[in-house]
């Protein structure tokens, strides 16, 4: 092996143990100081709950903040398809699909297909610190797939996207700096929202940039070896490698605009009043659905209110109802929430808040339950 060779592999190594490292170090600094919980309870309260969730810039970028990441992913395939069939551009394609394995191994695979749905940590706001209802779990203990998506963050994966064009540093420089430098002012700008709505602690959003860094740092290294392109001659594609990549790639770029289309913002708010009678006791909310949050809130007033929050992304048609019914056929006052989802959601979640009269705090118990 050439000798330069073996200095990009060295390279490449070391980068990926200064990632990892410093990964590790920085998880073990928040756990040892307990920074996830204080940093989150700064924007939480007893009394409002996360007070800055659903308010702008920050819903903004929760239900817009992938975009920009798409729109770079999509036109990596884009450059790619222009470096088969324009020789001008040939020397960017090796850039081109570094971007692209990255979103799509880094983003797609390792942190929205595996890690989110089967680390098994809650979110903030599903904590028992924060009016949840699970306990809290340090962001390197696994726990129970699917009680809570919070590791790692899938918004800050796409904000941090961009870094990726720092590996572009021998080929075009300036655009390496300022588009890496993008990345990381957008990124952190993602994570402090995600943050700040109880959607994610701060160290889910710093693992979201290291997965990024470090697919992109394999990628570089070790499956594309870019480093070693400048040692080899750049040999246009056979033709069936050429016939591959051109009617391929238009396919997985229609499948990503489908995707992207199945995640359209949605947002719907359900407010429900009812009466407390003195002798209650027992306030029982009966729903189909696993809130991600659940708050109970006491107010002035000689009435109770609940209220509903269901967001997510879905296809263009799909819509949301909820049937809300008092139920009197047991001892203690009962609501039945019925969540009627209609056609594909990729992602929803439930919040239910109840507010009851300030006079009643130490009177009536309320309890979650689920639908049999």
């Amino acid at each position: 092996m050439d000798r330069s060779i073996r200095q990009h592999r060295r390279n490449g190594w070391i980068f990926l143990f200064a990632v990892f490292g410093t990964l590790i170090v920085v998880t073990g600094v928040f756990d040892y100081w307990d920074l996830d919980r204080r940093i989150s309870s700064i924007f939480y309260t007893d009394s409002a709950g996360w007070f800055l969730n659903g308010k702008p810039p920050w819903s903004w970028l929760y239900h817009y903040g992938t975009i920009p990441g798409v729109v770079l992913t999509a036109g990596s395939l884009v450059l790619l398809v222009a470096g088969v069939v324009r020789p001008r551009y040939r020397p960017w394609r090796r850039y081109a699909l570094l971007v692209f394995l990255t979103a799509l191994i880094g983003g797609g695979l390792i942190v929205n297909s595996v890690l989110k749905p089967f680390w098994g940590r809650p979110r903030p706001g599903q904590v028992t610190e924060f009016g949840g209802q699970w306990e809290y779990r340090s962001p390197l203990q696994p726990g129970v797939p699917g009680k809570g998506q919070s590791f790692p963050c899938g918004h800050c994966t796409m904000g941090y996207i961009f870094v990726t064009l720092f590996f572009l540093r021998r080929h075009s420089p300036r655009l390496a700096y300022l588009g890496g430098a993008f990345g990381i002012l957008y990124g952190v700008l993602v994570s402090v929202g995600r943050v700040v709505e109880g959607g994610h602690f701060p160290t889910d959003t710093v693992w979201s940039l290291g997965i990024i860094l470090l697919v992109a740092g394999v990628s570089y290294y070790f499956i594309l070896k870019i480093p070693d392109s400048d040692h080899r001659p750049d040999r246009p594609l056979s033709p069936a490698r050429r016939r591959l990549l051109l009617y391929g790639l238009p396919v997985i770029l229609a499948l990503l605009s489908a995707a992207f289309f199945t995640r359209r913002p949605f947002y719907e708010t359900y407010v429900r009043t009812f009466p407390i009678s003195p002798s209650t006791r027992i306030l029982e909310v009966v729903t189909n659905a696993s809130p991600d949050r659940f708050l109970v809130l006491y107010r002035p007033g000689s009435s109770g209110r609940i209220r509903v929050d269901a967001s997510g992304f879905g296809w263009a048609t799909a819509s949301h109802g909820l049937l809300v019914e008092e139920d009197t056929s047991s001892s203690a006052k009962r609501i039945v929430l019925t969540v009627q989802p209609k056609g594909y959601f990729s992602e929803i979640t439930h919040q239910i808040e109840v507010d009851l009269p300030e006079a009643v705090r130490d009177s009536v118990t309320v309890e979650l339950k689920k639908i049999p």
